[in-house]
């Protein structure tokens, strides 16, 4: 069959599968069937030397195969791309040539190879704008400012952010509007600003019910959960975490899908619903496995521990921790890492190991120190103060507690700073200050009141009436 015989043949295949493509609400068998089809008509392109159609086919399979975690594929696609133009020693157009540098940017980015990225990222900026390309310009700014917000450089994320919005409002392009709205929403949650971040994901969700891009949508309900579950509503962040769930099974994003389990499994975990939480938790781990997400099975792995800990399992605890230490050392996940030695931590805390104990605990708040993990550290150094006062080392405990309070104070973290006082006045009591230490059993029982936190406000209680005892006793042997 000659040349133009093939192109009638595989063009109409692949506008059908572009228009179903487009289509939000597709059957997975559908779906795989159509990117089936790209795949062989980007074949049989290779084989007869299409160069033109290889370049359209592939460049349009490539946002589907990202999407849904081909990480294999998508590289294996732009490896043959390039390898066809370079044997046939022909010069893709500088457009061309930023479209590329750009996904090969991307997937060095989501494989955490953050220099290699930045580095084709910048080459393929400087041609959008040699070309005067802004599409690409906005696109590569958006995940340059994801990369520096990973980096925790919140500056200089947000200069790009913005960037790439100005961009997008000149070309009136809402769908990206969107996109950096809810950008700017995730950066605006990771510096605690959680009113600024709700705003922002909810006019970015507005946008997207209306385009109805469930794919895009499936990400605001997903941000708007995280957000649920700071604010402790558990039963919201659940229906959150489902709806999402519902629409990334429709538009097969298996990353999605495995982040969605994963945060379902963590409010299941959170109400003490531990066996659903396990079953969620294993589920996103078999997807994360299926795309060779090493850093998401770090962090499933991590969870199963937590679990199996909270279980009193402990065997089964440091299994699963030991593997999401290993896996989260691979892909520099330092703060999963940390994660994983602190939770050890407690497993010997638990079994009266105090000095691996110890050892453990410090390791851990090392690594939340050096990536400013504030929140963790001073978990961390709230247990160091229990341990030191297992140890019957009460002067230390009390400081450790002290600076444990400070952070916990500044981040408004209630309930946490609620069991601060609860330990401190514990602390103070066994140290012989009987009225200082009234006065923190005192203040965590007015604290557990505010978090509605009843478990925690009868133990205040009951170490409240302890110390008043004590001070009627004292009070009444000088008399």
């Amino acid at each position: 069959m000659n040349t133009s015989q093939h192109v009638i043949q595989f063009a109409p295949e692949k506008i059908q599968a572009l228009h179903r493509l487009s289509k939000i609400k597709r059957g997975e068998a559908g779906i795989h069937a159509d990117i089936e089809n790209f795949l062989a008509s980007i074949d049989w392109c290779t084989r007869s030397g299409e160069l033109a159609m290889q370049l359209e086919f592939t460049q349009a399979l490539l946002p589907y195969l990202h999407q849904r975690g081909y990480w294999v594929e998508t590289i294996r696609q732009l490896d043959k791309l390039i390898k066809s133009y370079t044997e046939k020693k022909m010069l893709l157009s500088q457009k061309d040539q930023g479209e590329l540098a750009y996904w090969q940017g991307l997937i060095y980015h989501e494989q955490g190879s953050l220099e290699e990225a930045q580095a084709y990222y910048q080459h393929s900026l400087d041609i959008s704008k040699d070309v005067d390309y802004l599409n690409l310009q906005a696109k590569v700014l958006h995940r340059q400012g994801w990369l520096e917000h990973q980096k925790r450089n919140y500056e200089k994320a947000q200069q790009l952010y913005n960037q790439a919005w100005d961009v997008w409002e000149r070309e009136e392009n809402q769908l990206e509007i969107s996109r950096s709205l809810h950008q700017l929403g995730i950066l605006a949650f990771d510096r605690k600003q959680f009113q600024t971040a709700k705003l922002l994901w909810q006019h970015s969700r507005a946008i997207r019910e209306t385009l109805g891009d469930h794919w895009l949508l499936s990400a605001s309900l997903h941000q708007l959960g995280i957000l649920a579950e700071t604010e402790e509503q558990w039963e919201v962040a659940k229906k959150y975490h489902q709806d999402s769930y519902d629409l990334r099974v429709e538009i097969l994003d298996r990353p999605g899908q495995a982040s969605s389990l994963h945060h379902l499994a963590y409010a299941y975990q959170r109400v003490g619903q531990l066996a659903d939480a396990r079953r969620y938790y294993e589920n996103s781990l078999a997807l994360r496995e299926e795309i060779s997400d090493r850093a998401g099975q770090a962090s499933a792995e991590l969870q199963l521990g937590i679990i199996s800990l909270q279980e009193q399992n402990f065997q089964e605890a440091e299994t699963h921790l030991e593997v999401a230490r290993r896996w989260a050392e691979e892909t520099d996940s330092y703060d999963i890492e940390a994660k994983a030695i602190y939770q050890s931590g407690l497993i010997a805390h638990h079994q009266n190991q105090y000095d691996l104990a110890r050892q453990k605990y410090n390791n851990s708040k090392d690594i939340f120190k050096q990536i400013s993990d504030n929140d963790s550290y001073s978990d961390v150094v709230y247990q160091l103060g229990w341990l030191c006062k297992d140890h019957e080392e009460y002067g230390t405990a009390k400081q450790y507690l002290e600076e444990s309070l400070v952070i916990r104070e500044n981040a408004g973290r209630l309930r946490e700073i609620a069991n601060c006082y609860l330990r401190l006045g514990i602390v103070t009591l066994l140290l012989g200050t009987y009225h200082s230490a009234l006065a923190h059993l005192l203040k965590s029982k007015r604290l557990f009141t505010i978090a509605n936190h009843p478990d925690g406000y009868n133990q205040a209680s009951d170490w409240a009436e302890k110390t008043k005892s004590l001070l009627t006793s004292l009070s009444a042997e000088k008399l």
